[in-house]
């Protein structure tokens, strides 16, 4: 029969939390702040210029395109297209910190620490039952939750670009019957 008394139900629980934060150095070609003022950077004929020449290293090779001067050059007058401009100020609103980067003329790079996030939660029970001599049950259910970063943010301030979710759930069951002392299931 089922026996009574004490040592025949026992129960476990443990609940593992891991929350890493870090940062990731990233880089990413950006306009220079004198492209999102409107100033078309452009290498000048000038001596010792060549399609090399950057702001950073012959600043005398580049010259500037003002808007009133991208607005005469336009057949039509219009020069910059505002709407455009408009959206990069909004898109980019840190310029690049890094001439070292891009063209060197109206592209340079912005170097940051991008957030890299890592939360992990796992969850585990186990019920452990010796209803008789003979026999031996347990269930086990185990839930993992996991969010973390899979690539970093494009530009400060961004969210993660690629996030990974995880929601995984495990259960067994065991059940171990001594019939007779030759048999066992």
């Amino acid at each position: 029969g089922i026996k009574s008394g004490r040592d025949h139900l026992f129960f476990f629980f443990d609940m593992e939390n891991r929350k890493d934060r870090s940062q990731v150095a990233t880089s990413r070609t950006v306009p220079l702040a004198n492209f999102l003022a409107g100033n078309i950077g452009y290498i000048n004929n000038g001596p010792g210029c060549t399609t090399a020449s950057r702001i950073n290293t012959q600043p005398a090779c580049i010259s500037f395109l003002s808007l009133a001067q991208a607005a005469a050059l336009d057949p039509q007058g219009i020069g910059r297209n505002a709407a455009l401009f408009n959206f990069l100020n909004t898109r980019y609103p840190t310029p690049a910190n890094d001439p070292t980067g891009g063209d060197g003329r109206n592209t340079g790079l912005l170097r940051f620490n991008a957030p890299n996030i890592r939360d992990e939660v796992t969850y585990t029970t186990r019920i452990d039952g010796n209803p008789t001599d003979r026999q031996r049950i347990f269930v086990r259910y185990t839930k993992a939750v996991r969010d973390s970063t899979n690539a970093v943010a494009f530009l400060p301030n961004d969210p993660d670009a690629v996030t990974f979710k995880d929601r995984s759930y495990g259960i067994a069951v065991g059940w171990n019957w001594s019939i007779s002392p030759a048999l066992t299931n």
